[in-house]
């Protein structure tokens, strides 16, 4: 990989795109989900790219198949079951490996399973048709309602299950559900003398959670094969460490949005990509 396509790809995934925080949610929902049934966290962590070809996944330490692999399409051109034909027909880990070898300039075409059940596609609007039969699909083509192209989802395809039975995520809504899940796993650990989080102490967390993806992102991008990872009590930890009565809480805040500005303003101004 060229040094610019590692400069791109490492403020892609930043924080400041849609790919990135959805990342960052799945890892706090998992969190919540296993800190609700009292299970083991120790071993989990989100890994983004890796050798996987996928935009991340949720794994396992010690254990080669993941415990959910996950794809992310934020483009309004993706309407009907055929604009995503690859990803519900072509498993990649199927294939043999020299016919998908790795290209910059072109990801390849389907989904990466690696064996793994719940395989999930994140999207920003619904496709007509999803999740129905052969049968109940012609029954809708029959009332002019979607068009007369059917494709089976043999890679067992599901969007992931977003709050208030969602199964969609609009560019707009990602951080606030992201503020929302932070607040939830906080009140969830919180001993009972402590006072409750708000969104404001929420956002400092959220914006914590990113510069620790730009570390882990910074360190591995020299490597050849990248994977950035953080553990889920690496992030059940910057939950915990921040003080609702901190005094230093604004200054975090201001710290962090003119960090943001500042690279938009020299990205936007000289074209240059930090």
């Amino acid at each position: 990989m060229s040094d610019t396509s590692k400069r791109n790809e490492t403020h892609s995934w930043s924080g400041y795109n849609y790919q990135g925080k959805v990342g960052i949610f799945v890892a706090l929902d998992y969190l919540y989900k296993y800190l609700l049934e009292k299970k083991n966290i120790k071993d989990l962590y989100i890994e983004y790219e890796g050798n996987s070809g996928e935009d991340f996944q949720i794994k396992k330490k010690g254990k080669e198949v993941p415990v959910s692999v996950h794809q992310v399409k934020a483009s309004l051109t993706i309407k009907n079951l055929n604009d995503i034909k690859d990803i519900l027909t072509v498993d990649l880990s199927q294939r043999k490996e020299e016919t998908y070898e790795k290209n910059d300039d072109k990801k390849k075409k389907g989904f990466n399973k690696q064996g793994c059940d719940e395989c999930y596609l994140h999207l920003i609007q619904e496709i007509q048709g999803f999740g129905l039969t052969k049968e109940e699909y012609k029954t809708q083509i029959q009332k002019g309602k979607l068009k007369p192209v059917y494709v089976q989802n043999t890679n067992n395809i599901k969007l992931y299950p977003y709050p208030d039975e969602a199964n969609i995520c609009e560019l707009l809504n990602i951080d606030l559900l992201i503020l929302k899940k932070i607040v939830e796993i906080d009140n969830y650990t919180k001993d009972e003398a402590e006072p409750e989080i708000d969104e404001n102490i929420a956002e400092i967390i959220f914006e914590s959670l990113v510069l620790d993806l730009d570390k882990k992102i910074d360190s591995e991008r020299e490597k050849e094969n990248p994977r950035p990872q953080i553990n889920l009590t690496e992030i059940l930890e910057r939950i915990k460490e921040i003080d609702p009565k901190s005094k230093d809480r604004k200054r975090s805040n201001r710290i962090f949005k003119w960090k943001n500005d500042l690279m938009f303003y020299i990205e936007e101004y000289s074209g240059l990509k930090i």
